[in-house]
């Protein structure tokens, strides 16, 4: 997708944007007693697995929205030092400094904050077997919800409106990214009003029209942080029962998982939602977690 001066859009928004507001506020910039520019990208910069082209800006040799906004991230950092070298004779005699900062203390804020990310199912294998009477446990929801489910699920509760249910492997259990788009672990979430009011894409309320992706951004495949997911299409619809007289809008999100260099699908991922809009409850199953379906059906209200 090209922008209106023909350039590739993600590399407009991600980079030139950034280049000439910098630019027009380069005036204001130099009044300071020690001028510094700072370039925050994101990281996803370090998932490109090929060398910066800089012959092919507007990818017009093999375009894929994925690689094209890593390496719209990877653009960022550079060419500041270039403009400054240009610029900075201009400026009185003043040093400019430039700096490129990827700040993990403040990342880590962001994933607390945000924590779920994208959401997916990526494999039919089973997390865990069907609850049973002599080995569960119950999980108390909001709104006088209550779910019976296995001793072995270890449940995260993240904050107010973000649990998560781990139910199966979970490298990441002790990593900073833990609940943020991470990749390999079983689990599903249980999610609260002010989870829903920033789950559709660049962070509006979430409805059931469209999928849970609290994001501004294309993310990894969960079971697999090398690829990129892809759009996600509507698989499956209806209603489906959460307890008596209780019933949830159910979603199934088909997609594909692609090579971020090539866009080759090297697999398929279905996200499930089951949202209860007067109880502001939604659950969302990245591993088609075997039971959780029973669990739900037969989920208790006080």
């Amino acid at each position: 997708m090209l922008t209106l001066q023909s350039y590739e859009s993600r590399f407009a928004a991600n980079h030139l944007g950034h280049f000439a507001l910098t630019g027009r506020l380069l005036g204001s910039i130099k009044q300071g007693q020690a001028p510094r520019l700072v370039t925050m990208p994101s990281d996803a910069f370090r998932r490109l697995t090929t060398t910066l082209d800089l012959n092919d800006l507007r990818e017009e040799h093999a375009y894929f929205p994925g690689r094209g906004y890593i390496q719209s991230k990877l653009h960022r950092p550079s060419p500041w030092r270039r403009y400054t070298a240009r610029r900075t004779p201009h400026m009185s005699g003043k040093s400019f400094t430039t700096t490129r900062s990827y700040d993990r203390a403040m990342m880590k804020k962001t994933i607390t904050a945000v924590v779920a990310g994208l959401v997916v199912l990526v494999t039919p294998a089973a997390a865990s077997a069907t609850p049973s009477a002599s080995d569960t446990k119950t999980l108390r929801l909001r709104a006088g919800l209550s779910l019976i489910i296995p001793e072995s699920w270890k449940v995260y509760k993240i904050s107010k409106d973000w649990t998560r249910v781990v139910t199966g492997s979970c490298p990441t259990v002790n990593d900073e990214v833990f609940g943020f788009r991470d990749s390999g672990c079983r689990s599903f979430w249980v999610l609260g009003p002010s989870a829903i009011e920033i789950g559709h894409e660049v962070f509006q309320a979430y409805t059931p029209d469209a999928p849970f992706y609290p994001a501004t951004d294309v993310g990894p495949c969960v079971y697999d942080a090398n690829l990129s997911a892809g759009e996600m299409t509507l698989a499956a619809k209806g209603l489906r029962q959460i307890g008596p007289g209780h019933k949830a809008y159910y979603r199934a999100w088909s997609a594909d998982c692609v090579a971020r260099n090539s866009g080759k699908v090297k697999g398929r991922f279905t996200q499930r939602e089951w949202y209860l809009p007067k109880s502001k409850i939604l659950f969302v199953d990245q591993w088609n977690t075997q039971g959780l379906s029973t669990v739900l059906k037969y989920a208790s209200w006080s």
